[in-house]
């Protein structure tokens, strides 16, 4: 009978911790690009919400912030990614989890560049 007891005893403690969902932590993620050049700048941006890629075709004026939020779970991947062609460019690119910076860079070429491509990318833990 100890036996038995101690079988399903063992059972039970590998079910549970099979079932355990250890990626069910959430983060609030921001993803944001600020265009610093004095005039208008055109970024084709790349982002990763929810393992789905998306993108968007910006044009940012002088100190123009584009931006957008979701709630990410762990294991995703974070990607922000800005494409500039035959203009020049001068943008910082972040993103954010939990308010606090995990990744950030910036891309600047001074004259009009032929392609400029920058791209951050991390894990959620």
């Amino acid at each position: 009978m100890k036996l038995k007891f101690t079988f399903l005893l063992l059972v039970f403690v590998v079910f549970t911790a099979c079932d355990k969902d250890d990626d069910g932590k959430t983060y609030q993620v921001k993803y944001e690009v600020e265009n610093h050049l004095s005039v208008n700048s055109h970024i084709k941006i790349t982002y990763n919400k929810n393992d789905n890629t998306n993108v968007v075709d910006a044009p940012l004026a002088p100190g123009q912030k584009w931006e957008i939020s979701y709630t990410g779970n762990s294991g995703e991947q974070t990607l922000l990614s800005c494409l500039v062609i035959n203009d020049s460019a001068n943008f910082d690119l972040r993103i954010f989890v939990d308010q606090v910076i995990f990744s950030q860079d910036n891309g600047y070429c001074q004259d009009v560049c032929d392609t400029l491509e920058v791209m951050i990318s991390k894990t959620l833990d």
